[in-house]
């Protein structure tokens, strides 16, 4: 196999907090493989019933699991419940591919550049997640100029909070 680990698990639910995500859990001789911390976020590359996927194994309760998109489980054919082989390796941890876009922003705004230097692996990649699963260009571009201007007033702020802002301004 191309990839480094290999293992069939079921698709399941998890709940945190209020919202419902479709999961796949790690395999635990290969978490034994591994030999990772329990608190610790592990970025991989691999597949799911041959379909791509880029993801992080994420801690919860002493396991690790992976998120599956609602694109993936379409495309795939997937639910609740459904059998699959997970094939995957891991990447570098700290390698983050910044699309031109947002590159360009880096060089040409000296405080947004700045803050985003300082932003983890992790969250750089929260952000340009949050900003490419944009379906218009106008998303896109209503996305970045939210990014720029909530990490300029916010620096370090994570993906997540900053859509927690956004809604707010909504809503109020």
């Amino acid at each position: 196999s191309f990839f480094d680990f290999e293992f069939e698990a079921l698709v399941e639910r998890h709940t945190v907090g209020k919202f419902d995500y479709t999961v796949v859990f790690l395999d635990p001789l290969i978490e034994q493989q591994l030999s990772i911390s329990k608190s610790t976020r592990l970025r991989m590359r691999g597949e799911v019933n041959d379909h791509p996927l880029e993801a992080a194994w994420q801690p919860v309760r002493g396991r690790f699991y992976v998120m599956l998109s609602k694109s993936l489980l379409k495309a795939a054919e997937l639910a609740v419940g459904s059998c699959v082989t997970i094939r995957f390796s891991l990447v570098d941890q700290d390698a983050v591919e910044v699309p031109a876009d947002i590159q360009h922003i880096t060089q040409n705004n000296l405080k947004f550049g700045n803050n985003w230097a300082s932003l983890s692996a992790g969250k750089r990649l929260g952000f340009m997640h949050w900003v490419g699963e944009a379906k218009t260009t106008q998303t896109r571009t209503k996305r970045m100029t939210i990014l720029v201007q909530g990490l300029i007033e916010n620096p370090g702020i994570s993906p997540m909070d900053l859509v927690k802002l956004v809604r707010q301004h909504l809503v109020n």
